[in-house]
């Protein structure tokens, strides 16, 4: 199938938003952060990497209730390392969007914005115009700050600003901007904020600890897997659409080995479509996993030489567990022959490597193809 605009040539999307169609379940979860945008309550949307959570931002931005009522920003600050960035960054995304000819946005923000300055470029590849930004002091980022939010502030739409990884800005030089950002933020009428992360840790303690200048502002939605009752279906029809059966043991399979985190089972199931396969039973959904982490077993031997060797033997053992709840117990030491003192230290050091994660009191391997690839190689 020829791929388009709102239609990929592959149904098992990996990344961007093309329409509902290709989105899965999420009902509940949209429903309430539709709610709390309508009820004027700014929302913090936790998830693991790659278990869906710009897909069910970029999906909530495309519905009629949101397009029709509000005007919508996303940004992702992963990459950025300081406020000036972060701001260069949303000041972007908000002028990007003043007019769809390049050429009328910068007339447009010449007159709205003083110390904000768009610059057009041409992409290397393509050639096709893009905006840049530059502060015209960039030594004083807050100045451009505040006329951003004047400029929110004065819109007559509501306005819905998404920020990803906002866990980013305790990670920045300037030390006051998480509340540089409060006090912006607290006056604000018109716009409700979404904020999102994968780093749970780090994003929930600055909603919940009562010194942080974001304590109990926003309240908060964990991104849990999907529900298999409603991934089965979705998965079974997609399949069809290409003349493909695949049973519902394999999708139980599937979702039972990387613990429903959608992305993994996306690229698995993405790679299915296009094979020659008119049956998918778990024994051909096992041997397209055994290929894919061969595929990637050079990667993931480079781990081994990143950890020490206690580290190594955890990873390999809590992916075997497939989620650890009693790691200092007698049964789980002897099992794996390690020392029950260094676990916990061990433990902690793995998961501020982000290759261990923590949910609800149980430790999980991070990458679900490098946890499938320990229980098959040791």
């Amino acid at each position: 199938m020829k791929s388009t605009k709102n239609q990929p040539s592959n149904p098992f999307v990996l990344s961007g938003y093309f329409s509902s169609k290709y989105f899965c379940d999420r009902e509940k979860e949209t429903a309430r952060i539709l709610d709390a945008i309508q009820n004027h309550r700014n929302l913090t949307l936790l998830s693991l990497r790659r278990m869906g959570k710009t897909g069910l931002i970029e999906h909530i931005f495309n519905s009629g209730e949101a397009k029709n009522n509000y005007d919508c920003f996303y940004i992702d600050i992963y990459p950025t390392s300081n406020l000036g960035e972060f701001v260069k960054s949303l000041s972007k995304e908000i002028i990007g969007k003043l007019d769809s000819k390049i050429e009328n946005i910068i007339k447009k923000a010449a007159v709205l914005f003083k110390s904000i300055h768009p610059i057009i470029s041409f992409d290397s590849v393509t050639g096709k115009p893009e905006i840049e930004i530059s502060l015209r002091n960039e030594s004083r980022p807050e100045t451009s700050l505040e006329e951003l939010f004047s400029y929110l502030q004065q819109k007559e739409s509501r306005v819905v600003i998404a920020i990803d990884e906002f866990q980013q800005i305790t990670h920045y030089p300037e030390k006051n901007t998480e509340a540089l950002l409060r006090s912006h933020i607290q006056h604000m009428t018109n716009v409700e904020f979404i904020y999102a992360g994968s780093q749970n840790h780090l994003l929930r303690n600055m909603f919940t600890a009562y010194n942080r200048p974001f304590y109990q502002s926003s309240e908060l939605l964990f991104l849990q897997a999907i529900p298999l009752i409603s991934y089965m279906p979705f998965v079974r029809k997609k399949m069809k659409g290409a003349g493909k059966e695949i049973t519902p043991e394999a999708v139980e399979y599937l979702y039972n080995e990387f613990l429903g985190h959608t992305w993994y089972m996306q690229y698995t199931l993405n790679r299915l479509y296009t094979s020659s396969l008119a049956v998918i039973t778990p024994l051909e959904l096992k041997q397209q996993l055994d290929e894919i982490t061969k595929e990637n077993e050079t990667l993931y031997l480079g781990y081994r030489n990143l950890l020490t060797p206690t580290q190594w033997t955890l990873l390999q053992s809590v992916a075997k567990e497939k989620g650890l709840k009693e790691p200092t117990s007698q049964s789980f030491t002897q099992k794996y022959a390690l020392a029950t003192g260094s676990v916990l230290r061990t433990l902690k050091a793995l998961v501020e490597k982000e290759m261990i994660y923590e949910e609800n009191g149980t430790y999980f391997v991070y990458n679900q193809f490098l946890s499938y690839w320990l229980r098959l190689r040791y």
